[in-house]
């Protein structure tokens, strides 16, 4: 959602959508679906592939949620700290605020939707399974550790 829209100013409108829960709940249930051509929301498995469909040698693999340490680590360097920057504050919305869906509230039919999409991220990367897709452990016996 967000590349898409990258380098334009949001018009109000824009920004009160985005940041409206119903809208993006829509938008995510529509990029998940297997019509959807969008790239961004291709399992991260599929990046560590060639085009041939073999394993890129990686040593590492880091989790953006815990930036700081995983680059002091990757890096090297003690006390990494990098700060969260994601656009401008106006219209009395944060920018941060836009495009980000609940993952509290959503229905359970879209997390089990996001589950079946990104299956192999769940088994590969070790990923634990939300409440409405734990009867999908039984898959990770298809992927070998």
């Amino acid at each position: 959602m967000t590349r898409q829209n990258r380098g334009r100013n949001l018009a109000l409108q824009d920004r009160l959508a985005f940041a409206n829960q119903t809208v993006l709940v829509e938008r995510l249930t529509k990029m998940l679906s297997p019509l959807s051509s969008d790239l961004h929301f291709l399992p991260q498995t599929q990046f560590m592939v060639d085009s041939s469909g073999a394993k890129f040698q990686l040593d590492y693999i880091g989790l953006a949620d815990d930036l700081d340490d995983e680059l002091s680590f990757s890096m090297r360097i003690p006390e990494v700290r990098v700060p969260f920057l994601s656009g401008p504050d106006d219209y009395n919305i944060s920018f941060s605020e836009l495009f980000r869906v609940n993952t509290t509230t959503l229905p359970e039919d879209v997390v089990r939707m996001v589950c079946d999409g990104y299956l192999v991220d769940y088994c590969c990367l070790g990923f634990s399974f939300p409440k409405p897709c734990r009867h999908m452990t039984h898959a990770l016996r298809f992927f070998p550790a």
